[in-house]
């Protein structure tokens, strides 16, 4: 039997590329894509099954990408950041190292 790590491995390795590009059509600056299709990936994660069947995974993930996508514009006309400001910077990449934590570790041991 497979387990849900390697499930949720082979639906990574299945949907990373096309949900970065549709992250990037959703106008998602480069630097932020990867980091919201991670977000995407952890939602998916924690709410949904994994035994899913190919077309209820991927419309699953697409709407996740697109409600984190709403999310992120949203947060972006509210608060621009300032991207000179280091400490700000560093900030936020800590804060999304925790944030993804569990995600990175099950991809890296599993690919």
């Amino acid at each position: 039997m497979v387990s849900s790590d390697q499930l949720f491995c082979s639906i990574y390795k299945r949907y990373f590329a096309y949900l970065l590009k549709r992250a990037k059509d959703f106008g998602i600056a480069a630097g932020d894509s990867e980091d919201l299709v991670l977000e995407t990936f952890a939602a998916y994660y924690k709410t949904y099954p994994l035994t899913w069947e190919d077309y209820q995974i991927f419309s699953a993930l697409i709407q996740i990408l697109r409600n984190c996508s709403i999310d992120y514009h949203r947060k972006c006309s509210r608060h621009p950041q300032d991207l000179f400001n280091p400490q700000e910077v560093n900030g936020f990449v800590n804060v999304q190292r925790r944030k993804y934590g569990e995600v990175r570790t099950i991809i890296s041991l599993n690919i």
